[in-house]
């Protein structure tokens, strides 16, 4: 299970090995973590080349006050020929959240963001942009937004970035055409409760 907060990579398992006197089970233990695909849901689909890349293949949220916690890094590669634009308020522009459930991906968190409008952030054909996600959630039982829109919080998620367009004119409504669902997701993750 990964650490609260933190995400499960090779490398720290390979630290952790490091620092076992020799004792056979932990380095067993970060022998198979470091040779395995993550924590994922066999029967959730993986694409190792989707657009948006995450840092880490699962997750631990950290659980605070009023709600659930995380950081989630990305890469998000431009896969087209063109320019991307993406529409923001003041570089606030973060992906929202899916999950898989039933074979099937689901609308799981947005975020909220500023109402404002700034020049889009242009991505160059190619280009790679580097974001964060500081993911944030209320407990279910609070009124504390935004919320997980699922039951089960931990399990499968991608995120899913809804401000990328393929044109920008500030002008019209809407600003521009979306690019296709597959150009704007990620490889899918776990995510963890406690």
């Amino acid at each position: 299970m990964p650490r609260s907060g933190s995400p499960l990579t090779r490398g720290s398992c390979l630290r952790q090995n490091r620092r076992t006197d020799r004792k056979m089970k932990p380095t067993w233990l970060c022998l198979l973590i470091a040779a395995s695909p993550g924590c994922r849901d066999a029967s959730a689909p993986w694409d190792g080349s989707a657009p948006i890349q995450t840092d880490a293949a699962a997750y631990g949220l950290e659980a605070g006050s009023a709600g659930y916690a995380a950081t989630i890094h990305f890469v998000f590669t431009n896969p087209r020929p063109t320019p991307v634009y993406v529409v923001n308020c003041s570089g606030n522009a973060p992906p929202a959240l899916e999950t898989f459930i039933d074979g099937t991906w689901r609308k799981a968190w947005s975020p909220i963001v500023p109402l404002c409008l700034s020049p889009p952030i242009v991505i160059a054909a190619g280009q790679a942009y580097q974001g964060t996600l500081q993911l944030f959630a209320g407990f279910p039982t609070n009124n504390v937004y935004p919320k997980f829109d699922t039951p089960q919080i931990s399990g499968q998620y991608r995120l899913v970035w809804s401000g990328l367009l393929s044109s920008y004119d500030a002008d019209a409504h809407p600003f521009g055409e979306p690019l296709p669902l597959a150009q704007r997701i990620s490889n899918s993750f776990r995510l963890a409760a406690p």
